[in-house]
């Protein structure tokens, strides 16, 4: 009976320790990927009361907690929307490590928690301060397997100055070649009589108008798809002021159908039109144009024509002033995109300026040469004056199919962002020039070339210069110079890589790169499901840093918990397995949610009733046997 009171104490040792282990998982059940214990018993060798071959007589000892063993399931995830947390969906585990204060790891462990944050020196640590190992990603992208801790410097990291671009766009196939014709004065000596006009090289945003001043004995008009109508308008020199030219047009029944006239209060006058100036049929586009008469004792005539319907362009603003003084010299002064042009006078009060001169004045100011050039146009003495802008006229719809503008952010050695323009021009059909620029006070790029396409509108390689262009800036920003972009149109062999076409469609640009950025800071992190962390800097790049490493063991049972939710190896689990998520057997990373235990407090309470019965059952044999041995001792009385 002695021994029936020591089986009873195992039953009662084994269930309490059952009820520790019972405790221990429902204390736990709010712990980051806590992986439930159940409890294995076993019967304690039983003792040989006789034995025989054909009868065995044996009696059992009790039982105790062979183990405890975890179960590796997968617990719910828990989204928490921060960067750092992870969460493993699958098998494996984080790798994480102790660091002295020589930086050199100490320890390896291993976590399925995956609460992760930055620490003051940038390594990512656990709440612990293990740091998490990884694999350093390298500039070309890919992972160096060399494990190591992740660290995130807070530095900036270095620019990368440009060196290739790439455009992705269409030039119209229907555009066809020619000048924007704007006469504005007449350039004979005594009597001018020269035409000049406007070349429109690139399109863009609504601009200012163009600006006439008006002279004694002005008359205006209008001519509309051919059809010229005029306007007279005739006032007394010094009495008539701007704002009764504005009311005679005004006032006028067929005049206020063509244009609108509008004095300003500093006795300048502007007119507009009221009409679209543009007629639909035919298959061509209208032209439109508005002339004006100007002039003392000679007459000269300015004409501006809008050539098509479309958008309006950026406008430079041209004013010629006659002085109405003898001995007048000629001038040219720039305000923003204004050019006014006072003319010359002799001793009588005529105008002696001719075109000529004014191609001269204009090429000879840089301020002037920097919105147009002047060159001579043929034989005879008109000029043609080119604009680096595109024109507009006030209350006209301008547009310029022929030409074509695309600006792209390149980078110098020192991460200056500089807005390269490449300004495309229409020669003929198929075949458009291009000139590039960058702003003033940055540098000065002379890079020009020929874009020509076949007839399927693909490029003509041979006939746009053989291969890629490369356009070559000299810097004024300090940066290493020149700077060298390579203007990617054809491939390794030489073909069109099919970035540039010439199709029947308007000209756009739906995509352009280029190789080059500033300089960035960290301003956050991401993580991907296969575990890639990248840095997402000021400049606007995301840029791969670490690949997450997981470990997988043979056996996760066999692994030593040692506290704060990791575990060591042992040699009960086998050595640990390397590799990346979503990688042979190991699971995926699932950032921005953390694992939920896999405690189930359900069947912990069925388990802690049966437990409870099994402790209670286990005290009734030793109360029992104690009973039996009282009844044993009183037979001696």
């Amino acid at each position: 009976m002695i021994g029936s009171l020591f089986t009873g104490i195992s039953g009662l040792t084994a269930n309490a320790q059952a009820m520790q282990v019972l405790g221990d998982n429902i204390a736990n059940v709010n712990t980051t990927a806590y992986k439930s214990n159940r409890s294995l018993f076993g019967d304690i060798i039983s003792q040989a009361i006789e034995g025989g071959a054909f009868r065995k007589l044996a009696m059992g000892r009790g039982v105790t907690l062979m183990s405890t063993n975890p179960l590796w399931t997968q617990g719910s995830l828990e989204t928490t929307g921060r960067t750092t947390d992870m969460a493993i969906s699958g098998r494996g585990l984080f790798v994480v490590g102790a660091r002295n204060e020589a930086g050199e790891t100490t320890q390896i462990l291993y976590s399925r928690d995956g609460s992760f944050n930055f620490d003051k020196d940038g390594y990512l640590v656990n709440s612990q301060g293990y740091v998490l190992k990884g694999y350093k990603i390298s500039e070309e992208g890919t992972a160096v397997p060399t494990l190591t801790d992740i660290y995130i410097p807070s530095g900036a990291s270095p620019p990368k100055v440009t060196s290739k671009m790439t455009t992705h766009l269409n030039l119209n196939a229907d555009s066809s070649g020619g000048t924007q014709a704007y006469g504005v004065m007449e350039g004979g000596v005594g009597t001018p009589n020269a035409d000049v006009t406007f070349t429109a090289l690139a399109t863009g945003t609504a601009g200012n108008g163009i600006k006439v001043i008006y002279q004694t004995g002005s008359s205006l008009s209008v001519a509309v798809s051919g059809d010229k109508k005029t306007i007279t308008v005739t006032y007394v020199s010094g009495t008539t002021t701007a704002k009764d030219i504005e009311n005679l047009i005004n006032n006028d029944p067929e005049a206020g159908g063509i244009v609108k006239a509008k004095a300003e209060g500093d006795g300048s006058g502007k007119i507009s039109t009221t009409s679209t100036l543009t007629l639909s049929g035919g298959g061509e586009p209208t032209k439109a144009s508005l002339t004006m008469d100007c002039g003392t004792d000679e007459t000269s005539d300015v004409v501006f024509t809008a050539k098509e319907a479309g958008s309006a362009g950026n406008a430079i603003t041209i004013q010629y002033k006659d002085p109405g003084l003898a001995n007048q010299s000629l001038s040219v002064n720039v305000n923003n995109n204004s050019i006014v042009i006072s003319l010359a006078t002799d001793a009588s009060g005529k105008i002696t300026t001719t075109a000529q001169d004014i191609i001269n004045a204009i090429n000879a100011d840089p301020q002037t040469s920097a919105l147009v050039q002047a060159s001579q146009k043929g034989q005879n003495a008109n000029g043609v004056v080119e604009a680096k802008q595109a024109v507009s006229l006030t209350g006209g719809m301008d547009s310029y199919p022929d030409t074509f503008s695309s600006t792209i952010t390149v980078y110098d050695s020192i991460g200056n962002p500089i807005e390269l323009t490449i300004d495309f021009t229409c020669i003929e059909p198929g075949k458009w020039s291009w000139v590039a620029s960058v702003p003033k006070g940055v540098g000065v790029t002379t890079s020009k070339g020929t874009i020509q396409f076949d007839e399927y509108g693909n490029l003509d390689v041979q006939k746009s210069g053989g291969g890629n262009p490369v356009i070559s800036i000299d810097l004024m920003t300090g940066a290493n110079s020149p700077l060298n972009v390579e203007w990617e149109l054809v491939d390794s062999t030489g073909a069109s890589n099919g970035t540039i076409t010439g199709y029947g469609t308007p000209s756009a640009m739906t995509f352009q790169s280029q190789d080059g950025y500033a300089a960035g800071m960290v301003t956050s992190v991401s993580v991907d499901e296969k575990g890639v962390i990248s840095g997402v800097y000021s400049n606007g790049r995301m840029v791969p840093l670490y690949q997450i490493v997981l470990a997988d063991f043979p056996s996760y049972a066999g692994l030593d918990r040692v506290g704060n939710n990791m575990y060591a190896e042992s040699i009960a689990s086998g050595q640990a397995t390397l590799g990346v998520p979503s990688s042979g057997v190991l699971g995926t990373i699932s950032p921005g949610t953390l694992e939920m235990s896999n405690v189930d407090l359900a069947e912990q309470f069925v388990k802690m009733i049966t437990t409870q019965r099994a402790f209670q059952a286990n005290s009734r044999v030793i109360t029992t046997s104690d009973d039996i041995l009282q009844e044993l001792m009183a037979l001696k009385r």
